[in-house]
């Protein structure tokens, strides 16, 4: 069961949340304390953290770069009533989920979010974690692991990069 932390201060969108994650049976904990990152948890890292897009206000990109400072980072997932949060979300390389979607919809996204955790940069830990290396892999093993990889996490994880190039 993939355990989902929700990581922000809303109780309402919280007490939702939880609801219909539990109901797509989910394990789900909402911790409001988190919302501005994992700080001295005492916990393994979860494998999903949900954040709120609409309210975190500027915590949000500090929170964002503590989650995946974790070894190894959570998959993460915004979400957002507000449609203007979404170029945020963007720039900060987050998946996106409405806030009022269903069990279906935020099992989907939790899904793509998971399968995408990786992606979020460029990194030789990162690449390792997406190719399920050992921490102390090579270059030599990132490079041959790198051409058995599915392309799907590529395309994703240079999507970022795209107007880098232009």
């Amino acid at each position: 069961m993939i355990q989902v932390v929700l990581a922000f201060t809303d109780v309402g969108l919280a007490v939702a949340l939880q609801a219909a994650l539990e109901g797509a049976a989910f394990e789900v904990v909402w911790r409001a304390e988190l919302a501005r990152g994992p700080g001295n948890m005492c916990m393994v890292p979860p494998e999903v953290v949900v954040l709120d897009l609409d309210r975190a206000g500027p915590v949000l990109d500090d929170a964002v770069a503590a989650w995946r400072a974790l070894e190894p980072p959570p998959a993460m997932l915004g979400v957002l009533a507000d449609p203007r949060a979404a170029p945020h979300a963007t720039a900060l390389r987050l998946p996106t989920v409405a806030a009022s979607a269903d069990g279906a919809t935020l099992r989907t996204a939790l899904a793509d979010a998971t399968r995408l955790r990786f992606t979020a940069g460029l990194s030789p830990s990162l690449a390792g974690h997406a190719l399920d290396l050992p921490a102390d892999a090579d270059e030599d093993a990132l490079i041959v692991g790198g051409r058995a990889v599915d392309v799907e996490l590529v395309h994703a994880a240079l999507r970022w990069h795209a107007l880098d190039y232009v």
